[in-house]
């Protein structure tokens, strides 16, 4: 059902695209053409979703990320529809990438410092990502993560934290960045090889067009 479902939104997209060329439309033919693998591949191997999910939907986001990237390098300025669909091909990938990676290190529901210190890592590795791309859905899916995180530090000085402790900390490491995006972003780039900078929106880029 799952699969048939797919095949019939990506027969409904490619028609939508074909007159309308919305931005969404890409991420939505991406998406649907997910669930046909997915939905193949639980009809041929049942469960198997439940047990390998994230072997599975890592590598498809992964997959999604590239053409994401492949549509912001041709669209360096963002100044054509491109950058709008990457915008939603990222949106679509962010989730499909994090979760897999961060519930491989989160296996419990105990908090534990090395989770935590695993989680803040890829945290500032996804950070650092982001900031390349100049694209924050990364930063977004992972931020429930990173309270997760927080928690664990917090708790492992036999304090029992607050939800609001936390909500506050991560929101103050939100707003943190969203202030100075732009002066980090700046001056990464200038550290990155210029194969790297060359191709993601330059430093100067006005930050209501980075999505």
């Amino acid at each position: 059902a799952i699969a048939a479902g797919g095949l019939a939104t990506c027969a409904a997209v490619a028609l939508h695209w074909w007159r309308f060329r919305v931005p969404v439309t890409v991420a939505a033919a991406c998406a649907a053409a997910t669930a046909v693998l997915v939905g193949g591949l639980e009809s041929i191997f049942p469960n198997i979703i439940t047990g390998l999910g994230g072997l599975i939907f890592l590598p498809i986001g992964l997959a999604v990320f590239v053409l994401a990237m492949l549509f912001d390098t041709s669209d360096r300025e963002r100044r054509t529809r491109r950058t709008d669909i990457a915008f939603w091909l990222h949106a679509l990938a962010a989730p499909m990438v994090v979760h897999p990676v961060m519930q491989n290190i989160i296996k419990g529901e105990t908090p534990g410092p090395v989770e935590a210190a695993l989680t803040l890592l890829v945290f500032i590795g996804l950070s650092l990502v982001a900031l390349t791309i100049d694209r924050r859905a990364v930063l977004v899916s992972s931020l429930l993560y990173l309270g997760y995180a927080i928690y664990s530090v917090l708790a492992a000085g036999n304090a029992l934290p607050s939800t609001s402790m936390v909500v506050l900390l991560v929101g103050a490491v939100v707003l943190a960045m969203s202030f100075a995006w732009r002066p980090l972003r700046a001056g990464l780039l200038k550290l990155l090889p210029a194969t790297i900078s060359n191709r993601v929106p330059p430093a100067h880029l006005a930050p209501l067009k980075a999505n």
